[in-house]
């Protein structure tokens, strides 16, 4: 009798997992079906959610870069020196190492950085006759990260724009200059908007905002700042800074809840100083919300409140959080199962989303292409 229910028990050890596999893998057939529908839209996202792993591993925006400037996880020696891909850098904590054949942390196989610390082949100064210059500025996903320059969604744009004006306005050509940089905050693309995009002349400053930029961790760098004791640069920096009064011995994250209440006015004062460094230029201003490959709709539910900050400030923008809107399981388009960056086919995406809401913006299209004329197709 005994002998009896021992077998009773292990029978019934051996098929719980079995049959909560089996479960969770209905759950998972059932749920881009239940996706489709108004009522099931929620409970599958949660199903998506509860079978990924990304965002157990990242968080924020996508990326070993973007986790490597919280204090707690890596000193900043760290940080500069522990590859051979980067030099320090006073105020931007750090920049490209200028000519390289290749950037050596990712997993690319074709993404050089040229002279000037940028990924690309080397500019010139002056602005070729009949160009029309973009200045690109943002964090890993716009930079291109884990993909060869070619296959990154600012090459793409650049070439469909390119193939277009051969045949319809010879003589015109678009140069995009990507200044993008991974793991780089506002407040860092601010500086480079500053210091380094004037020198090259554009006509459009483009700037590419993930959840990096705007939601957890955007204080990052300015908490590294204060805490470091570096000079914050800029007046409006100096004024939230004592406005939330932050000290230099407040550990991050007391330094991030002082700067809570100030994290809409900070993001909007340094879109504003970038939209008048680009005036000051001559040069049109253009603001791109781009989502990262999260499961669900994580991550356009991060851009809350951004497009309302943009409309108030009169910065014109497209929002692209929706580009992964629709399908449940990402992982075809994200680098790995936990590396949201986008791979090539989600730069794809990422291009042919960007370049319709463009053309079914008036505004928009006419900041980035100017006078071009550019037949639909």
């Amino acid at each position: 009798m005994n002998v009896s229910r021992a077998r009773m028990h292990s029978l019934r050890t051996a098929l719980l997992p079995t049959t909560l596999i089996a479960a969770l893998v209905m759950l998972k057939i059932v749920a881009s079906p239940l996706y489709a529908t108004q009522l099931g839209r929620f409970p599958a996202m949660m199903i998506e959610v509860m079978g990924s792993r990304s965002i157990l591993f990242f968080w924020s925006p996508a990326g070993y870069y973007e986790q490597l400037f919280s204090a707690s996880r890596m000193s900043k020696q760290q940080i500069l020196f522990g590859s051979s891909t980067f030099v320090p850098d006073a105020f931007r904590l750090r920049r490209l190492r200028p000519n390289l054949a290749n950037v050596t942390d990712w997993k690319a196989t074709d993404t050089p950085v040229n002279r000037y610390g940028y990924i690309g082949p080397n500019w010139t100064q002056a602005k070729p006759p009949g160009t029309r210059r973009v200045a690109v500025l943002g964090d890993s996903v716009p930079e291109g990260y884990g993909v060869n320059m070619d296959q990154g969604f600012v090459h793409l744009l650049a070439d469909r724009l390119n193939n277009a004006t051969a045949s319809q306005a010879p003589g015109q050509r678009f140069e995009f200059l990507n200044f993008s940089v991974s793991g780089y905050e506002l407040t860092q693309m601010m500086d480079v908007a500053a210091r380094d995009v004037p020198q090259f002349h554009p006509d459009v400053y483009v700037v590419v905002l993930t959840e990096l930029s705007t939601y957890r961790g955007w204080d990052s760098h300015l908490i590294y700042l204060v805490q470091s004791g570096v000079d914050l640069r800029y007046e409006f920096l100096r004024q939230y800074v004592k406005l939330a009064n932050a000290q230099k011995t407040d550990d991050e994250a007391t330094m991030s809840a002082k700067f809570a209440p100030y994290r809409m006015a900070i993001i909007r004062q340094a879109l504003l100083t970038m939209q008048a460094d680009a005036e000051q230029q001559g040069a049109k201003f253009l603001v791109v919300l781009l989502p990262t490959v999260e499961d669900a709709d994580i991550a356009e539910r991060r851009f809350a409140g951004v497009p309302q900050l943009l409309a108030s400030s009169n910065i014109k923008f497209i929002d692209l959080s929706d580009t992964f809107t629709g399908t449940l399981n990402r992982e075809s388009m994200r680098l790995t199962q936990t590396d949201v960056h986008p791979n090539p086919i989600g730069h794809v995406m990422i291009c042919d989303k960007l370049y319709a809401k463009l053309r079914t913006d008036r505004d928009a299209w006419s900041e980035l292409v100017g006078t071009a004329q550019i037949a639909e197709h």
